[in-house]
């Protein structure tokens, strides 16, 4: 059900942001549920799933590494989709930055997937 995987997201993310320590146990069990839900064929799901992706890699930082290619190409897909919504575009955006940020050795090599010249 969407609705669910919706807001169990919306929640997983708030957690993540509240108190990580309690979170951090289950990742290796949430990153490839996270990774599995970034279609875009639903929305909000979707949304949700990239923007939690992000607040776990704020937390996680370099411990992100094994979990970058479970979602890296997904959101790349995303940002590259034509007619996403905005919404979905800012927080993909926002969650690869985070990647880029966090793992840069695993994210570099993707650049020209998704980086524009202005």
């Amino acid at each position: 059900m969407p609705e669910v995987r919706q807001s169990s997201f919306a929640l997983l993310g708030d957690l993540t942001k509240a108190c990580f320590p309690h979170v951090k146990p289950c990742i290796a069990e949430f990153m490839p549920i996270l990774g599995t839900n970034l279609n875009p064929e639903f929305i909000s799901v979707c949304n949700n799933a990239t923007w939690a992706i992000g607040e776990i890699c704020m937390q996680m930082g370099v411990e992100m590494q094994p979990y970058v290619s479970l979602v890296l190409n997904q959101l790349v897909e995303i940002i590259n989709r034509p007619n996403t919504p905005k919404t979905l575009l800012e927080n993909t955006a926002i969650t690869i930055g985070r990647l880029g940020y966090v793992c840069p050795q695993e994210v570099s090599p993707m650049l020209q997937q998704f980086i524009r010249p202005w």
